[in-house]
């Protein structure tokens, strides 16, 4: 009765009618976007996290864009007179007009940190770094660091270890300098036991972390996120941090939570492993 009402009702003031299924549709539309709008309203005051979690996904892909092309090792964290990571993986990443890095793929909107040098460009991110001694090397479930590699001239006494790769690099500045081949030892993916808890990247917010410069690209700990001085740890990202792991997801936690540890501000009682080292166990 109340659909023939409804359908007179419609002729008398000239609207066509409408079918149940075609109601549906008009219901469930504006469902969805109450929802998104809701969604919207509350995630627009977490813009900046987003942001920077973004960043370090697509970060992410172009490290591992950068392993395919290169005997699926990572980029090593800096290389004296070669690349930096951000230098190695930057024919991967997204790029905007002239060529150029799109401005906020290298900086967390939430990192205010400024340099003295206004002519060299600030980068928020970092590689946990490796401890790059003899007892780190090769791999294995002893080796309490990170995956973030570097390479000085002086580590030669390197050569008779193992899992080593090739790589040719420019010695110095000078891009004219004639390129050299060394043996570096390398880490693969599949050299990492635990790639779910085993950081890759993760936020370095000081006045030192430049783009394409070894300055501030890698970073030992989780008392070394952000520059005290300049940054209220609260006030970033309610005090929290964005973790990439090497299997190419992002967490946000709490600085003691990285460690293995319950920030006592979580109410969780899940166990939580040490990301900062390719151990895991710890």
């Amino acid at each position: 009765m109340g659909t023939c009402m409804l359908g007179t009702l419609n002729k008398q003031l000239g609207i066509a009618a409408f079918s149940r299924n075609e109601l549906f549709v008009v219901i469930f539309t504006v469902a969805v976007l109450a929802v998104f709008a809701g969604g919207f309203i509350v995630r627009s005051h977490y813009t900046k996290e987003y942001q920077c979690a973004a960043n370090l996904k697509a970060l992410g892909l172009a490290m591992s864009l950068y392993e395919a092309d290169n005997h699926d090792h990572l980029p090593y964290a800096f290389v004296e007179g070669g690349n930096v990571w951000d230098g190695s993986i930057f024919p991967f990443v997204p790029h905007g007009p002239n060529g150029l890095v799109q401005k906020h793929l290298l900086r967390c909107p939430a990192d205010t940190v400024t340099n003295k040098n206004t002519d060299l460009r600030r980068r928020t991110y970092a590689m946990p770094s490796h401890a790059m001694g003899e007892a780190y090397w090769p791999l294995g479930p002893e080796n309490n660091t990170g995956v973030g590699l570097w390479w000085r001239k002086s580590m030669a006494q390197w050569d008779f270890l193992t899992n080593f790769v090739t790589v040719t690099k420019t010695q110095g500045a000078d891009t004219n300098t004639e390129l050299t081949t060394v043996k570096m030892p390398a880490i693969t993916k599949d050299m990492i036991p635990a790639p779910g808890t085993t950081l890759l990247l993760t936020e370095h917010a000081i006045p030192q972390n430049i783009a394409f410069a070894a300055s501030g690209s890698t970073i030992a700990g989780p008392t070394d996120h952000l520059d005290k001085n300049a940054i209220q740890a609260n006030q970033y990202h309610g005090g929290k941090i964005e973790y990439l792991m090497v299997d190419g997801h992002v967490e946000l936690l709490f600085p003691l939570e990285s460690t293995g540890q319950r920030d006592p501000r979580d109410a969780s009682d899940k166990p939580l492993p040490n990301l900062w080292t390719i151990r895991p166990d710890d």
